[in-house]
C-alpha cells in the first residue's frame, strides 16, 4: 500500500497491511477509532513530518515494533524493541496535551507538557522488551539530558513512575529515549527525575 499525493487521507474502517505501506506523502488519519493493522513481518517504508497515521496502530509478531504515528504536522514514531513473543500484539495511540497535566511521583521533576501515548496489548506477551520514544520541542524539560527518562503510568495524567533510560540519541527537540525496563503499564511520556539520590 503506497500513500501519497496531496491532502489528508482518512479511513473509516480497519486497514490491515500485510506486505508494505509506502509512506511517501500525506497523512492517514483516522475516523470513529479505525486503525492501521501491521500484520507479522509487514515492512514500513518511509514515514516524516509530511507522512504517518494520525491515530491508533496495531503491530503484530515477534522483532523490533515500529508505529508510525504523529499529530499531523510531527512525526513522532514510537517503537517496542525485542519483542520474542510470536503470538504478541500490540496498539499504540498517540494523545496531544490541550489543558491537561501529567504528574507523578516526587521522584518526577517535570513531566511533558505536549504528549503521551496509550499502549494497550491485545494479546501475548512483550516482557523483555524496551519502549523507544520520541523527543520532538521538549525543550526546558532538563538541562542535564542523563536526568531524562521514560515515565510510565496506568492511568492517563496521573500516577507516572521512572522506568529509566537505557539509551538517548540527539536532542530534547529531534531525538529518541529507550527505558530502560520493559513497558507493562498502559500510558508513557517523557519525564526528568531530579537527580538527587538517597544517601547508602
Amino acid at each position: 500500500m503506497t500513500i501519497s499525493g496531496t491532502g489528508e487521507k482518512q479511513f473509516l474502517a480497519n486497514i490491515t497491511i500485510e506486505s508494505e505501506l509506502d509512506l511517501q506523502n500525506s497523512n492517514l488519519k483516522s475516523v470513529n477509532g479505525s486503525k492501521i493493522i501491521f500484520d507479522s513481518g509487514a515492512v514500513i517504508v518511509g514515514g516524516s513530518d509530511q507522512s504517518h497515521v494520525v491515530g491508533p496502530v496495531e503491530v503484530k509478531g515477534t522483532g523490533d515494533w515500529l508505529f508510525p504515528v504523529g499529530n499531523g504536522t510531527t512525526y513522532l514514531p514510537v517503537e517496542i524493541l525485542g519483542v520474542t513473543d510470536a503470538t504478541a500484539a500490540a496498539t499504540l495511540t498517540l494523545n496531544e496535551l490541550t489543558s491537561e497535566t501529567l504528574t507523578g511521583v516526587a521522584e518526577l521533576e517535570k513531566l511533558s507538557a505536549k504528549r503521551y501515548w496509550e499502549l494497550v496489548l491485545n494479546g501475548g506477551s512483550i516482557h523483555s522488551s524496551l519502549i523507544k520514544l520520541p523527543l520532538s520541542d521538549e525543550d526546558g524539560l532538563t538541562d542535564n539530558l542523563d536526568l531524562l527518562v521514560v515515565a510510565s503510568s496506568n492511568t492517563t495524567t496521573s500516577g507516572y513512575s521512572s522506568t529509566g533510560q537505557s539509551d538517548l540519541t540527539g536532542t530534547l527537540s529531534v531525538g529518541s529515549i529507550t527505558s530502560k525496563d520493559t513497558p507493562i503499564l498502559k500510558f508513557y511520556t517523557v519525564a526528568a527525575v531530579s537527580g538527587e539520590t538517597a544517601i547508602e
